[in-house]
């Protein structure tokens, strides 16, 4: 197996922290691996935790730019402050 897929709000991004903490330990006994691997991250949608983080910014005046409101309570932003954070 060398494509992994995650997205964080699948599970809130506790997925990608055990992927992460597996693949690190993978990778430190082989770094050559590294090289064989495809990683997919899906980033942008927000749900859930996240939507909540968005109304409290707006509140504030300092929400991310470029969100977009999504049919469902659902919400997408490809800007730079949302992606680091996720």
């Amino acid at each position: 197996m060398n494509v992994l897929e995650t997205c964080p709000d699948l599970s809130g991004g506790r997925d990608e922290l055990l992927l992460g903490d597996a693949l690190n330990a993978a990778l430190s006994e082989n770094p050559a691996l590294a090289q064989e691997l495809f990683l997919i991250a899906r980033t942008g949608p927000l749900k859930g935790e996240a939507v909540r983080g968005i109304e409290a910014m707006k509140r504030r005046g300092t929400p991310w730019t470029g969100l977009v409101d999504l049919p469902g309570g659902a919400w997408w932003s490809l800007d730079p402050g949302f992606l680091k954070d996720q």
